[in-house]
């Protein structure tokens, strides 16, 4: 599946992160090249469903540890300009972050990530702008949670899309705080009576989903929750703070 996965991405011109076909192709860092400016780009989980058990199969995949983490950013920030790491840190759903959590996005940011933008609690969790010890400065999404889901928890339709834009000045790289943020994102989807199938219909930014949709969502119905734009924007607010949200 991993390979197939690979396969699929290259064919379409988009990179793959995070999964390797080879062992040699675990060690490399992947950087882009936007206008001179190099970005590097790095992908972990904590676990997964099914676990590689062949030990000599598990460089397909890689997984979150302190050691390899700060050691790959180490390198990356050697390599490049800017460096972003998306970590898949299991907590799952729950909006809070764990002390784990804390340390770890720290300790990247000591090694040299200046944004990290997290998943896997399949809800959206708080953003941070992190200060090192030694100095060095990142933001953090500690999770955007589900792009598009079926589940039967509110908390899981509304998730988010990280925005953020990035200005070169004086050949330093700086986020352009007015325009990065979170994009607040809705899953939605029908239900039929006497079925247990979600039938989704798409993945709506806030501003376009209407009371209408919310009060016809088919998790109502599906799963007996409560969801209306009400709690949608409750959710929103009780966990991202104003300055951080995007609206269009």
């Amino acid at each position: 599946a991993i390979k197939n996965s690979i396969s699929m991405w290259k064919e379409a011109g988009i990179m793959p992160l995070g999964i390797n076909g080879t062992k040699e192709d675990a060690d490399i860092i992947q950087v882009v090249e936007v206008k001179g400016v190099k970005i590097a780009m790095l992908n972990y989980t904590a676990g997964m469903n099914k676990p590689i058990e062949n030990a000599d199969d598990k460089y397909m995949v890689n997984y979150l540890t302190k050691d390899k983490v700060v050691a790959d950013i180490t390198k990356a920030d050697e390599l490049a300009d800017y460096v972003i790491v998306f970590p898949y840190w299991v907590s799952e759903y729950t909006h809070a972050t764990t002390d784990n959590q804390k340390a770890l996005a720290k300790a990247m940011t000591e090694a040299g990530a200046d944004l990290i933008v997290g998943a896997s609690s399949h809800f959206i969790g708080e953003i941070e702008n992190i200060e090192a010890d030694n100095g060095n400065k990142a933001m953090c999404y500690y999770s955007i949670g589900n792009f598009c889901s079926s589940f039967n928890y509110a908390d899981a339709m509304v998730g988010g899309i990280a925005r953020v834009t990035l200005q070169l000045e004086n050949d330093t790289i700086k986020l352009d705080e007015e325009k990065t943020g979170l994009m607040p994102i809705i899953t939605h989807y029908t239900h039929t009576a006497g079925s247990n199938d979600a039938n989704i219909l798409g993945v709506y930014p806030k501003w376009a989903y209407t009371p209408e949709m919310a009060d016809g969502h088919g998790i109502i119905t599906r799963g007996g929750v409560q969801f209306s734009m009400e709690i949608i924007e409750k959710i929103i607010s009780d966990n991202i703070k104003e300055e951080n949200l995007l609206t269009q």
